[in-house]
């Protein structure tokens, strides 16, 4: 019996035959992908992937699962729906005729009345071709306005839930008018948070400036001196005070409190100056 985790070697043949097994392996492919699908529309219509009511949609349950990226899934779980109304394309598939990339964009245009004809393209064609031909279906369609209110209420996705801190994870798709609306409420509640965010500053801001140990210690330290410089102790107890002052501190950073606190300290102790000693002259 062969493992998954050592693969048989590949045996030397000629390029031809490479080609072949390589091709083959492909279609293969493309049926456990078909497979897949089902298993998937299945599931999902059984709601199989609620379980304790953690999981938001079908494609979480897929990133959480399988590691299928959470945008890869949703495409997947969309295109795996749609294979159930397109009969044709949905057997193909199944034989592995066609690959799931030509899969996926036929089915976000294809029809009971169209799907012959973008399965011939598909047959022919490569992925890039059927990509470049939905790509313009969909403009000329947009164009037209035929019946781009009902593709976009289709198209319509709401998901939302609460992350593992508590904050709200939202991701919608919505038509336009709707979507402004909901843009609306979004800037409304951040306006809200943002004025009250920029009232506390000013507010703190207005505190601090109001301080007058904090007005009297910035103002020696910023304006020049008349008369001379402060004397130690004075300048001691300002800054003594500031430290211990809860309503000036407060404001200020643990560094700059610290800094104040211990240099008072180290002032208050220092010995005053000796009125003997004369001052030393360097030759």
């Amino acid at each position: 019996m062969i493992s998954p985790a050592s693969p048989p070697l590949i045996v030397a043949v000629d390029d031809e035959d490479l080609g072949q097994q390589i091709t083959l392996l492909a279609g293969q492919i493309n049926a456990a992908n078909h497979r897949l699908l089902k298993l998937i529309a299945e599931f999902d219509t059984r709601k199989g992937w609620v379980a304790d009511g953690t999981i938001p949609s079908c494609a979480f349950w897929l990133n959480w699962k399988c590691g299928i990226a959470t945008s890869a899934a949703r495409e997947k779980v969309r295109v795996a729906h749609a294979l159930e109304v397109l009969p044709q394309i949905d057997a193909a598939f199944a034989a592995g005729e066609i690959s799931y990339s030509k899969v996926r964009a036929m089915t976000r245009v294809a029809t009971a009345e169209n799907e012959d004809y973008l399965l011939m393209i598909a047959r022919h064609g490569t992925a890039s071709h059927i990509e470049k031909l939905v790509r313009k279906y969909r403009s000329v369609q947009a164009k037209s306005g035929g019946d781009q209110e009902a593709e976009q209420a289709q198209a319509r996705q709401l998901s939302y839930y609460q992350d593992d801190d508590g904050m709200w994870v939202i991701h919608a798709k919505l038509p336009a008018e709707e979507g402004s609306l909901v843009v609306k409420a979004i800037e409304a509640v951040a306006r809200r948070a943002q004025e009250e965010c920029q009232h506390k500053i000013q507010q703190e801001v207005e505190s601090a400036n109001c301080d007058p140990v904090l007005q009297e210690v910035s103002a020696e330290t910023s304006a020049p001196s008349t008369t001379g410089p402060s004397k130690p102790s004075e300048v001691a107890r300002k800054l003594a005070t500031l430290a211990v002052s809860p309503s000036s501190s407060k404001n200020l950073p643990s560094r700059v409190v610290e800094e104040a606190t211990s240099g008072a300290e180290a002032l208050r102790l220092a010995p005053p100056p000796s009125s003997n000693t004369k001052p030393r002259t360097f030759a």
